[in-house]
């Protein structure tokens, strides 16, 4: 079989095309011919068309395969099956050297073995198949002029980006499966690339990106691969010691919850029947999983000084002192203090603005939890407001029935608050990452910032409240205002023992602590009697460390 080569620059940047020494890049089939390149670009065209290929580097991440809503034909017409045994070699023959392969997911791509190239787009139309070749050509001309010399080990992708007047934008990007990363033939600073991570200054810090991307590409392109033992062997040490880290620590980095890691430790051990072997849905499981354990690290700064050790590490100065405005402050107040306990929760699940994975789903879980119970709450509580205003003697006294009906509209506006977050907040909550991402970004450019969101949560807890407030303090103003030594003598300090105990949780949430200021009193400011210096020897025995 002829040893295709790529000619016509000064720097020859071909393809090597000896059968590639790593399992993971692709093999090549030898029962289908050595075509070169000039063989597809000799492809028959339709219509002449200028030749303007430009080629713009991209991640992975950025091949637009679940967006692309290609329509089929909407009607319906059995197809005829000829006779005999169905016969598809045909419609999966190679097209001019493109080979038409079926990914895991269903996507149909092309992969030219003998340029080891991939591909979205339809090679089977003549005119793209001709832009093909001319943007292999492109990239592995500017390659050889970049100085990059293309061995076995490389592997190129092509995203038809647009295509209008004659031009054809490509996007592009080489992967190397020795160093398990992807490159470029330029320079190229890439926000996909980064997703967001702040302060990566060190190429041992970008390398796990990179590699991430690299495991998207195989995720993306698993044909044609053998799935070394090596790979498997480091997944499932990776998979085990987030297992350990999940079990021993409550705060482990893992993304995956402690059920999910189980079943991804059953899974590796099955993978280890398919190693050195062409399984394609094989290969596409374990990149799927190497390329979200790569992203973790690179995320929490793997290997480098400022490393996060911990989920709930923030790893910016800025980040432990959230800015919150006055009107947060006021509004804080007005609610009780909810919307700041709301936001101490919600920032344990995004830290420095990246979603905890594991705690989201159990957050959401009991968002869902306490707003059942709020519904019931303010239910009740209405019920009780419309019994209360019909009694009658409360009927002849204004003050009684005005906080009633504030005590009314509270329950009312945190039944409503809560069945509109029920109904539609939660759809966005419990919905992909994109879509969830979106609606916080949507949130995060209200006055209150990001924290509208744990404002807008604290609304039914707040409002109820309120209704609750409101409604003693009612009943207290029926009773003040009922005359009768026996009644004022027992309701009024029953009245106030029940104030100080209500107020007591309030003040223990705030670090206000009632005890040790009555102690403080006892201790330190009066004269101290004997038994109460035996109290404070005892205090001071019993909270002084012991020595072994």
């Amino acid at each position: 079989m002829p040893t295709p080569k790529f000619h016509g620059c000064s720097n020859d940047a071909a393809f090597d095309t000896d059968p590639p020494p790593h399992p993971l890049a692709p093999t090549m089939p030898s029962s289908i011919p050595g075509p070169s390149i000039s063989m597809v670009v000799t492809v028959p065209l339709a219509p002449a068309v200028p030749d303007q290929i430009f080629l713009t580097p991209i991640v992975p991440q950025q091949v637009n395969r679940y967006g692309r809503n290609v329509r089929v034909k909407d009607k319906y017409e059995a197809f005829l099956i000829k006779k005999g045994p169905l016969d598809c070699t045909e419609e999966l023959a190679p097209v001019a050297g493109w080979e038409p392969l079926a990914q895991p997911e269903g996507a149909l791509i092309f992969y030219h073995p003998y340029e080891r190239v991939f591909t979205d787009a339809d090679a089977r139309d003549p005119e793209t198949a001709v832009k093909l070749g001319k943007a292999v050509e492109k990239a592995k001309e500017e390659a050889g002029n970049a100085e990059i010399i293309l061995n076995p080990y490389f592997e190129l992708a092509l995203e038809l980006i647009t295509k209008k007047d004659g031009e054809w934008v490509w996007g592009y990007y080489f992967d190397d499966h020795k160093k398990r990363v992807v490159f470029w033939f330029e320079d190229h600073m890439s926000d996909f690339l980064m997703g967001g991570v702040r302060g990566v200054e060190r190429k041992s810090h970008a390398k796990y990106a990179l590699e991430s991307q690299y495991w998207k590409h195989v995720e993306l392109f698993p044909n044609k691969r053998l799935l070394p033992v090596d790979v498997v062997l480091e997944l499932k040490e990776l998979v085990l010691f987030a297992q350990a880290d999940g079990i021993t620590s409550q705060t482990s980095l893992t993304r995956f919850t402690l059920a999910q890691i189980a079943s991804i430790v059953s899974l590796v051990d099955l993978l280890r029947d398919s190693t050195e072997k062409e399984r394609v849905h094989s290969v596409w499981i374990t990149a799927r999983f190497m390329k979200h354990l790569c992203r973790t690290k690179f995320v929490n700064f793997c290997g480098q000084p400022g490393a996060r050790l911990d989920v709930d590490q923030s790893l910016y100065e800025e980040s432990n002192a959230y800015s919150k405005n006055i009107l947060f402050h006021v509004m804080n107040f007005i609610l009780l203090g909810s919307p700041d306990a709301q936001s101490k929760v919600f920032r344990k699940v995004l830290v420095d603005e990246h979603i905890v994975d594991q705690r989201w789903e159990q957050y959401m879980d009991k968002l869902n939890s306490d707003w059942n119970e709020y519904t019931i709450f303010s239910t009740v509580m209405l019920a009780v407001d419309i019994s209360f205003l019909a009694v009658q003697s409360v009927q002849t006294q204004p003050p009684v029935i005005l906080l009633s009906y504030m005590s009314t509209l509270c329950a009312m506006g945190s039944l409503v608050v809560t069945l509109l977050l029920v109904g539609q907040v939660n759809k966005y909550l419990r919905g992909s990452r994109t879509v969830m991402a979106a609606f916080l970004v949507g949130m995060s450019g209200s006055v209150f910032g990001i924290e509208s969101f744990p404002l807008m949560l604290s609304l039914p807890f707040g409002l109820l409240i309120w209704g609750i407030i409101l409604f003693a303090a009612a009943l207290s103003t029926l009773i003040l205002r009922t005359p009768g030594i026996i009644i004022v003598s027992i309701a009024y300090p029953m009245w106030v023992a029940i104030v100080v105990l209500a107020i007591w949780p309030l003040l223990a949430a705030n670090g206000i602590h009632v005890g040790s200021f009555v102690w403080y009193w006892i201790t330190k400011i009066h004269v101290p009697h004997p038994w109460h210096r035996n109290i404070e020897n005892v205090s001071r025995t019993a909270t002084s460390p012991s020595h072994v």
